[in-house]
């Protein structure tokens, strides 16, 4: 049988880069306009790897105190996720929001955008933050791959690999204008691939042609 692949998409009036809720959802969490903020903003499950995250922001914040991390999403894995910060004694760096759905306006605050899945379809959080503009940094599996080349749309780093996931949180601080670089190329890559108004096109046309059939 023949097949189409069509790719997810996102409202780009929704996931503009242009909002700016930067200050209003840091001075609502307290996190430091002089902060370089990450997010990680997911279903708190074992697919989605917060213990291995959790180390890594750990292991960062030994060389690199300017960085601070924006945790949104619920889940089973939240509250051991929550007691894995306080034993490791990074609470005044790590931010709890809970479930949200207003992730433009989280993205917006955020200066990067981190992902270590051990899994995923073609993960839609990823296109998000390639529509919002920044600065990417996901783990290596085959799903990820095909969103974001390595060190040119964003940084992909090994699963169950916290120093590695270290290293990269802090390469995009220390040189952030490269980390610009590549979200301006995933942004751009995001418009052409996973427009949502193309996706439904997409599909119309699926439609039409087994219609005509």
């Amino acid at each position: 049988k023949n097949s189409v692949v069509i790719h997810n998409g996102v409202d780009f009036s929704q996931f503009n880069p242009t909002i700016d809720y930067r200050s209003l959802v840091r001075k609502e969490y307290g996190i430091p306009n002089e902060a370089y903020c990450i997010g990680y903003i997911v279903r708190m499950t074992k697919q989605k790897d917060p213990f291995n995250t959790i180390r890594a922001i750990a292991l960062s914040l030994k060389q690199n105190q300017g960085l601070h991390f924006l945790i949104a999403g619920d889940g089973e894995l939240l509250e051991p996720s929550k007691e894995l910060v306080r034993k490791l004694k990074i609470t005044s760096h790590v931010s709890f929001l809970g479930f949200r759905t207003d992730i433009p306006e989280l993205l917006s605050a955020c200066d990067a955008f981190t992902l270590v899945s051990l899994w995923e379809g073609l993960p839609i959080g990823i296109i998000e933050a390639m529509a919002m503009k920044k600065t990417i940094i996901v783990s290596d599996i085959e799903a990820n791959a095909e969103l974001i080349a390595h060190e040119k749309e964003g940084i992909l780093v090994p699963r169950h690999n916290p120093q590695a996931l270290a290293d990269a949180f802090i390469e995009v601080q220390n040189n952030q204008e490269a980390g610009r670089k590549m979200a301006e190329a995933a942004y751009k890559k995001s418009q052409i691939l996973f427009n949502l108004d193309k996706m439904a096109l997409n599909v119309a046309e699926v439609y039409k042609g087994l219609l005509n059939d």
